[in-house]
């Protein structure tokens, strides 16, 4: 486990880098565990994890808005692939039109 070599020395004198990697560690699959683990206070643990919450919000939007910018796109491609189609067979109805007449 890699933040079992992290040390605790004492609540007070808890490193930055330590409270750090233990949110990225929530994060990532740890859940309240490292949380418990290093003895965070329930105000410490809710902050956490209301930033993890924040985070994954906001990749799911980001994620969110691109398929949505994809999909119009796709839609627009298809839309216009239509009107191509259905020009043709105008045309095509048209000309059988026109020849049926002079025959």
């Amino acid at each position: 486990m890699p933040w079992a070599s992290l040390k605790k020395s004492s609540d007070e004198g808890k490193d930055y880098e330590q409270k750090e990697y233990a949110a990225v560690a929530d994060a990532f699959g740890g859940g309240g565990n490292i949380t418990f683990l290093e003895h965070y206070t329930v105000f410490e643990k809710l902050v956490s994890l209301l930033v993890v919450l924040v985070i994954f919000l906001m990749l799911g939007n980001v994620l969110k808005w691109t398929l949505d910018y994809f999909d119009r796109q796709n839609e627009e491609k298809l839309k216009a692939e239509g009107e191509v189609i259905e020009k043709e067979l105008e045309e095509e109805l048209e000309s059988e039109g026109a020849e049926g007449e002079s025959a």
